[in-house]
């Protein structure tokens, strides 16, 4: 799911192939990297309102559709025939955006067939990130124009689905162009903020969501996710969406039919203590997956605190600073990857007016800054919460702490995270089981995470024979609602990690496991990972340091795997020490 960004160079053929081909230059060293490692897809953005026409031969320095000098025709005019002068400015008129639209299409166009020439292959995603124009037309201006106001009443669209119709036809014109006069016919293209998020402000997205097809024809909404500050999680601030504008638009986007989205996020753009911090920032992320985002088009931002350091002393350009951005989006990601069916053909759970949390989809924990988010695929439920620092002071919030929600009339009590929480709630049979996806996530900056990997046992991804995941709700005490492990009972009972390790490398083992409560019970177990397979005895306790380094060449493609060979086995968790 990583894509290479390369740069868009506005620049004739000769100029922008010379630096593509400049390996010391950063679009050099990247277009190098794009030719040396074609298995990696390449992505990059256009910026319409940096179009130079005169690049094709054209007599215009600056874009088309930002053009204030054309001949009077092509603006909105007044009953004399004569443009006019709204808020101070000329206005374009719906019937010419197609044919303008045209020409800094091929303009685009032009730009891409030098990268396509560049890297020898076409990129797989290409997104216009220009926002030429963004807030609908309002009634005051369409009524400027007769002309113009009679095609609006003879549409028998409101103001913004005029507005929407609108803009299809003039992107549908500007992305035909860029496609044909590069060549490119298999990319995905995209549009920056073409959604429902922010439905007062945007033209229909109901008119415009046609635009956004992925390669197997799947609509996906780019909404901003730019909270920015950690105060602004749930409403946001001006054009600083929170969690509650996204919820809105994701409501009707999924009225319309749209399960997924991609949306456009970034953790803030201040000094480094003023931006979302690590751990909140993933749990905005997952929040974000759990309506149903697909992939994220990630924004960084690199700046610096006082006298250009980050409050480290280090900088300004030290990655271990800023290099969170990036990687969040990434371990958010994950968590749709390992159980695609829920947002394939779940629901995600909209909460009776007494039980929501603020914003729509959200349900109301035992806190005000408690983050909850259900979605549901039969008797299965995938259910996430988070704690919502509202300042980065510390103490804030704390790192956790129960929430209580309910579900189905049923009050459930749960651990909630500031980096966020997944738990898959599993009532198909009798016996309900419940058990984390995401527990090694933890709370500090990515640069501070231990090599360790520790791991529910139950988060398995597959099993053999009788083994099975065991709830025990009813048994704990108020301070640890419910705990759950596997159970192994007969020989040739089989686990398997298909996301342990993760990556190449030598490993040290632990097991936390119980056996029978029998005096001197044992067990025998195979544990297998790569190459590597140990046949080890297991003793009446509850942790062992398994017996010499096991390596693993391809990472996830040899997966860890536990046989039961005698006796009978509780396994509550593995940890993984990278040794390399």
């Amino acid at each position: 799911n990583y894509y290479v960004e390369l740069p868009l160079l506005f620049q004739p053929a000769s100029e922008a192939l010379k630096t593509y081909s400049d390996e010391s230059t950063i679009p050099g060293a990247l277009a190098g990297f794009a030719r040396k490692n074609p298995a990696y897809p390449v992505s990059t953005i256009l910026f319409q309102t940096s179009l130079q026409p005169r690049h094709i031969g054209l007599d215009r320095k600056g874009p088309f559709l930002t053009a204030t000098d054309l001949p009077d025709h092509y603006y909105f005019r007044n009953e004399s025939g004569k443009p006019v002068l709204w808020k101070n400015k000329k206005w374009l008129r719906p019937s010419v955006l197609p044919e303008l639209a045209t020409r800094d299409g091929a303009v685009a166009g032009y730009y891409l067939k030098n990268l396509v020439t560049a890297i020898g292959r076409e990129p797989s995603l290409i997104n216009e990130n220009g926002e030429v124009f963004g807030h609908f037309r309002p009634l005051e201006l369409l009524k400027q124009d007769p002309q113009v106001y009679k095609d609006f009443i003879a549409s028998k669209l409101s103001v913004a689905g005029y507005s929407g119709r609108m803009q299809l036809e003039m992107d549908q014109a500007y992305k035909k162009a860029a496609l044909e006069k590069s060549g490119i016919r298999n990319a995905v293209f995209s549009f920056y903020n073409l959604s429902a998020v922010q439905f007062e402000y945007w033209p229909d997205y109901a008119e415009r969501r046609s635009l956004h097809k992925d390669s197997k024809g799947k609509v996906l909404s780019t909404p901003d996710f730019y909270p920015s500050r950690p105060g602004n999680w749930l409403t946001g601030a001006g054009a600083l969406n929170g969690i509650k504008m996204l919820a809105d638009g994701r409501k009707k986007e999924i009225e319309l039919g749209d399960r997924s989205f991609s949306p456009f996020v970034s953790a803030g753009w201040s000094k480094e203590e003023e931006n979302i911090r690590p751990a909140q920032w993933l749990a905005l992320l997952k929040a974000m997956v759990m309506m149903g985002a697909e992939y994220f088009y990630v924004g960084y931002f690199n700046v610096t605190g006082s006298q250009g350091r980050w409050p480290s002393g280090k900088g300004p350009y030290n990655p271990a600073g800023y290099a969170y951005q990036v990687a969040m989006p990434a371990y958010a990601q994950a968590i749709r990857s390992w159980v695609p069916e829920f947002f394939e053909s779940g629901t995600l759970l909209m909460p009776s007016d007494t039980e929501m949390g603020g914003a729509p989809f959200l349900f109301k924990g035992s806190a005000a800054n408690d983050m909850i988010l259900i979605r549901q695929l039969g008797k299965r439920y995938l259910i996430y919460g988070s704690i919502q620092p509202n300042s980065n002071r510390a103490g804030n919030a704390p790192a956790e702490r129960l929430t209580s929600f309910r579900l189905n009339n049923r009050l459930l009590t749960l651990p909630i995270r500031k980096q966020g929480s997944v738990y898959l709630l599993d009532e198909s049979d009798s016996a309900s089981v419940i058990y984390q996806l995401d527990g090694w996530h933890q709370v500090e900056h990515p640069a501070y995470w231990p090599a360790t990997i520790q791991e529910d046992a139950a988060n398995y991804s597959r099993a053999t024979g009788t083994t099975r995941r065991v709830t025990n709700w009813n048994a704990q005490p108020k301070n640890k609602p419910f705990k759950t492990w596997v159970e192994l009972m007969d020989r040739g009972d089989a686990v398997y990690y298909d996301q342990l390790p993760g990556e190449p490398g030598s490993y040290r083992i632990r097991l936390d496991y119980s056996l029978t409560s029998r005096a001197g019970a044992t067990a025998s177990i195979r544990v297998k990972l790569g190459d590597r397979s140990e046949t080890i005895e297991l003793k009446s306790g509850v942790q062992q340091l398994l017996p010499g380094i096991f390596q693993s060449r391809n990472g996830k493609d040899e997966p860890l795997s536990i046989t039961l060979l005698s006796g009978k086995l509780s396994l509550h968790g593995i940890s993984l020490e990278k040794l390399d």
